[in-house]
C-alpha cells in the first residue's frame, strides 16, 4: 500500500513526500517535524496507536488532514477511521482508483474538512 501511495504522489506536482514512517511513533515525530498538510496512515500500525497518532496530530496540528488507508470493507472502515479522528478513509481495495481522486480534489476538499467527515463522498467515507 506504501508504494500505491508513493507513486501516486509522484504523479502530481503539488505534493512532496516529506516522510515515510514504519510506525506510529516515528510518524508523530515526523508530524512534529515537518508538519504536513496532509498524511496517510497505513492501518494497522506496527505500535497499535492508530487512534493516539490521529488525536496527538491534530490536537498538536489542528489544519492536519489525515487519511486511513487499511484493508477493511469500505463500510467498516469509514465507521472505525471515523471513531478514531481520521478525516477519511479509503480500502486498499480500492486505493489505485480513489487515491488520484482525492489528491486531485484536495484543494477544494480540505477547506470543508472539519464541518463532516468523508467530504469527497457521502456515505462511507470513499473519494
Amino acid at each position: 500500500m506504501r508504494q500505491s501511495i508513493h507513486g501516486c504522489l509522484q504523479t502530481f506536482k503539488d505534493f512532496s513526500l516529506l516522510a515515510d514512517c514504519c510506525n506510529g511513533m516515528t510518524g508523530l515525530k515526523a508530524i512534529a517535524n515537518q508538519q504536513p498538510d496532509l498524511v496517510f496512515v497505513v492501518a494497522p500500525l506496527p505500535d497499535r496507536v492508530l487512534g493516539h497518532l490521529i488525536k496527538d496530530a491534530k490536537r498538536k496540528h489542528p489544519a492536519i488532514r489525515i487519511v486511513v488507508v487499511a484493508n477493511w470493507t469500505e463500510f467498516a472502515g469509514f465507521a472505525r477511521a471515523n471513531h478514531k479522528g481520521a478525516d477519511g478513509f479509503v480500502s486498499e481495495r480500492l486505493l489505485s482508483r480513489e487515491l488520484p481522486l482525492i489528491l486531485a480534489q484536495y484543494p477544494q476538499l480540505a477547506a470543508t474538512w472539519g464541518t463532516r467527515f468523508s467530504p469527497w463522498k457521502t456515505g462511507y467515507g470513499m473519494a
